[in-house]
């Protein structure tokens, strides 16, 4: 089941100065289900967040060195995919957990 936006995912992955991608919708339409597909069909390592299920994961984006977050995320969830070979999502409710 392909969503409409789904070519443009594709495209913003393989654009090699992208920037983070805020995907934005009502509750329920497949937001989720379109960051697990790409990070499946392109073989990538998922490492997926909620702040909503564990709180403490906010602590890793203390600092604005993305090595550096990168780095905690890969220790505390695990994690050992390079990030060139990784698709990091933040699911729900991250402006609810960060510092204003």
């Amino acid at each position: 089941m392909k969503r409409a936006v789904y070519p443009e995912l594709q495209a913003w992955l393989m654009d090699a100065r992208r920037k983070p991608l805020i995907l934005r919708g009502a509750r329920q339409v497949g937001k989720t289900w379109l960051v697990r597909e790409l990070a499946r069909e392109r073989n990538l390592a998922l490492l997926e967040l909620n702040f909503e299920r564990d709180p403490a994961l906010a602590k890793c984006f203390e600092t604005s060195d993305p090595s550096r977050v990168f780095g905690d995320l890969a220790l505390l969830r695990d994690h050992r995919a390079a990030p060139a070979d990784s698709l990091l999502f933040i699911d729900d409710n991250w402006s609810s957990h960060a510092d204003p």
